[in-house]
């Protein structure tokens, strides 16, 4: 048992010894705006303000922020292990409006720098709307067992469905930026209940979030 205990005790202070040995390096990453080299004049037509690098390892992960013109961020003395590397190009808002990735392993760390390419996404943001009562009283009250979401994007219907009355809400999240209309319409034992709004704007990186009670339809 003494032997045996020695034995683990060995192995445990030589694992102990190779996480202390481990490689430090550093690395770092450049972007271009598509196939530009970034400098004040594309990075202000491509509407980015600043650049943020986020590194994430297995163990280890890092995140920095810079101008777009620099071109370039470094990590100094951070592990030798694989990261996924994310680049996101922000608008004066701090609204992601470029974004680039990839996967740089252990040995490509050393290799130099690591350009990746941002292209442009669109900006969204999310759309919340709520329903309730004016009477307080749930769903089941006043009979209503579905509720029906018409949804418009700049004049064009983008949803048109039912959900469950009792789930109070309804979320669409990555929602593309535009101006909104939406139209909520229940079946109540007291007749048709209807809800309207109109010219909800939704800015990049913004929330849009209304609730009101369901009336009379007119």
């Amino acid at each position: 048992m003494k032997k045996t205990g020695f034995l683990v005790c060995a192995a445990l202070f030589i694992l102990a010894s190779c996480e202390k040995e481990a490689e430090i390096v550093d690395l770092t990453v450049g972007w271009t705006i598509g196939l530009e080299q970034p400098d004040g004049d594309i990075c202000s037509r491509a509407g980015i303000r600043d650049i943020h690098v986020s590194l994430e390892g297995l163990s280890d992960s890092f995140e920095r922020t810079g101008g777009c013109p620099d071109g370039e961020i470094r990590f100094v003395d951070i592990p030798q292990i694989g990261y996924d590397v994310s680049v996101s190009g922000l608008n004066e808002d701090g609204c992601p409006v470029y974004y680039g990735e990839t996967f740089v392993n252990p040995g490509e760390l050393e290799s130099g720098l690591q350009t990746l390419r941002l292209e442009s996404i669109p900006a969204t943001g999310s759309l919340t709307v709520g329903w309730w009562f004016s009477d307080g009283k749930f769903c089941s009250h006043h009979g209503v067992g579905k509720v029906r979401l018409v949804v418009f994007r700049d004049d064009v219907q983008i949803i048109n469905y039912e959900t469950d009355c009792e789930n109070g809400q309804f979320v669409l999240d990555d929602a593309e930026t535009g101006r909104y209309s939406v139209r909520i319409e229940a079946e109540a034992e007291e007749g048709p209940l209807c809800r309207e709004y109109h010219d909800l704007v939704l800015e990049p990186c913004g929330g849009i979030e209304v609730e009101e009670a369901l009336e009379s339809c007119p």
